[in-house]
């Protein structure tokens, strides 16, 4: 009992993992994670709502990288191939990506203490007619949930946050699964998306054996891949809606 109450401890065993990549790509995952883990530490309970763009599809930086972007684009340039597009690439590919990271870190965050403030569960929050000054404090945020006041929103952020928890999403997997989200090629402008897709289809393959190495009844199986394939659809949603609801804002 006490082994299955324990909180998930996100080193699993090397054995796995060298038994299901070759020592480069085991390289590569390694570097990754430990680029991630110093990500979570800059941008974790220090990261500041109001500096997560809201940026849409067609929208790309320009010449200048915000503080937060800069922090990702650290962990970005560990992805293979992330360093030699060009910076235009690069900001557009960091821009479109940052929400369905922002809710990756957040779930990662709820799996580790579901109580703490959540960035995620702060966006959905925020107030109509103050909408970048004055964000809701936990009490409320968990009040307005528990009265069913914003169910429509808060539902599909914590059943995503209850889904990674319920999984047991590995260190490794969330680095990968972050990658993934940054690699949005279909969504952005680029000019050379076919490069980015080959770079996609890089890491989701270290994503499979990663998966493989740790699968098990525990953690979903042969069909853990796929769960997580599907995690990343409920990302492109929570997205979705988070734009739909600045666009209602005041100034939209």
């Amino acid at each position: 009992m006490a082994s299955a109450a324990r909180p998930y401890c996100s080193t699993d065993p090397v054995e796995a993992l060298s038994a299901s990549l070759t020592r480069e790509q085991k390289h590569i995952v390694d570097r990754m994670v430990e680029a991630h883990r110093l990500y979570r530490a800059q941008d974790g309970a220090g990261c500041r709502l109001f500096e997560w763009p809201c940026t849409e599809e067609q929208e790309v930086l320009s010449d200048v990288v915000s503080p937060l972007l800069q922090r990702l684009l650290q962990f970005a340039r560990t992805v293979p191939g992330f360093d030699l597009l060009d910076f235009s690439d690069q900001s557009s590919l960091l821009s479109v990506s940052s929400l369905e990271v922002m809710f990756l870190l957040s779930a990662q965050q709820f799996s580790h203490n579901p109580t703490s403030p959540s960035p995620a569960l702060q966006l959905f929050s925020m107030s109509t007619h103050s909408w970048f000054r004055n964000v809701e404090s936990k009490e409320n945020i968990y009040s307005r949930i528990n009265s069913g006041g914003g169910e429509d929103l808060f539902g599909p952020v914590l059943n995503f946050f209850h889904s990674m928890a319920a999984l047991r999403v590995t260190e490794a997997e969330y680095t990968l699964l972050t990658a993934t989200a940054l690699l949005c090629s279909d969504r952005a402008s680029l000019q050379a998306a076919s490069c980015v897709e080959k770079m996609q289809e890089l890491i989701l393959d270290l994503l499979s054996r990663v998966c493989g190495a740790y699968a098990g009844a525990a953690r979903g199986g042969a069909q853990r891949f796929g769960r997580l394939l599907g995690r990343l659809t409920e990302l492109r949603t929570l997205r979705h809606n988070y734009l739909l609801l600045t666009r209602q804002q005041p100034g939209h």
